[in-house]
């Protein structure tokens, strides 16, 4: 949905991919039916997060079931990625609907995600409770310090949205071929990432908002 915090990629570090996805969401966005809205786009990750809980538990017989688990996520990025844009592009005054719904929902169903994987793995409910608290705690930084600053930051290290999901599919395929364990090695790393991550996006964050207050006490 359309987004009350600015988005500037000289002022902000885009994801690596950032500059394509905009390419093709220009093209795509004018040529989508009137019924996909930035409303209803929003909404649609409700049923991808049903989606995805139910892909994983047929997972547990079934491992080819990460295909429909990749084909879910990769749905719920387009939508993701095209409600902010037509809300803009249609005018919808949606800012604050907008930006609170598509953020929960992102949260809603990265659990669903969690949920889905503890499925498969049910000996990693502790190594995926980690994973959850970690980005968890990375997107609380996020959209703290984007009230602070009014810029919203798109990635960490040059990842975003897009190469996450390019490679949750990748991963996907991997494990299919080569089994269960895989997901599990890669989670475990995933944690020691996320872990650094967030220490380093806590120091930055606590640094800038500090140096804020310092300029505002010198204007007043």
């Amino acid at each position: 949905m359309d987004n009350q915090f600015k988005t500037d990629p000289t002022k902000v570090k885009t994801p690596l991919l950032w500059p394509l996805e905009q390419k093709w969401i220009a093209k795509v966005v004018p040529r989508l039916p009137k019924f996909l809205n930035g409303v209803s786009l929003t909404l649609f990750n409700i049923v991808w997060s049903v989606l995805v809980i139910i892909a994983g538990w047929l997972a547990i017989s079934n491992i080819n079931w990460l295909w429909g688990i990749s084909v879910i996520i990769l749905l719920h990025y387009l939508c993701d990625a095209l409600d902010g844009a037509v809300g803009r592009y249609r005018k919808s005054g949606l800012v604050n609907w907008g930006h609170l719904m598509d953020h929960f929902l992102d949260f809603i169903f990265l659990c669903a995600i969690i949920v889905a994987y503890a499925l498969i793995l049910p000996n990693s409910n502790i190594i995926l409770l980690i994973i959850l608290a970690t980005f968890g705690g990375l997107m609380v930084i996020t959209y703290i310090m984007s009230g602070i600053t009014k810029q919203f930051r798109m990635s960490y290290f040059r990842i975003g949205a897009t190469e996450v999901m390019i490679g949750i599919i990748i991963l996907n395929a991997l494990t299919i071929f080569i089994g269960a364990q895989l997901l599990y090695r890669v989670f475990i790393a995933l944690d020691i990432i996320l872990f650094t991550t967030l220490i380093y996006a806590t120091y930055k964050a606590q640094r800038q908002a500090w140096r804020i207050d310092q300029d505002n006490k010198k204007i007043s």
